[in-house]
């Protein structure tokens, strides 16, 4: 998944709920090859909660050197919210103590896949 492009075509088919928000990992290695897609949780048209350990926890046994985060927008909205980013960021800060590399962060929105820049 070397490029937008290409991890927006990987990761759209991963959201099948489009009522609820949902949140994956694309555990990758260092070439960019996906070795595993982790569902990390789904919640409610407006939000997703999910707990940052098992997050690292899954990361960990994936055995992954970088990572792209993905979660939907149910409610029509294509951009972060300060949640989001605020989220995004310590999930990277946790995952930069486990020597794992953030990749991307990707927001899905009626089966179109956008980056999100501003993290």
């Amino acid at each position: 998944l070397r490029n937008a492009e290409m991890c927006c075509e990987y990761i759209r088919p991963l959201f099948s709920d489009p009522k609820r928000e949902e949140f994956y990992m694309i555990a990758m290695n260092d070439d960019y090859v996906p070795l595993k897609e982790i569902y990390i949780a789904s919640g409610i048209p407006n939000r997703v909660q999910f707990d940052t350990h098992k997050l690292l926890r899954d990361a960990v046994a994936s055995q992954c050197t970088c990572v792209v985060l993905a979660h939907n927008h149910p409610s029509g909205l294509a951009a972060a919210s300060n949640a989001d980013l605020l989220a995004t960021q310590a999930i990277i800060l946790a995952l930069g103590q486990v020597g794992i590399d953030f990749d991307a962060y990707r927001l899905v929105q009626h089966g179109r896949a956008w980056p999100c820049a501003a993290v």
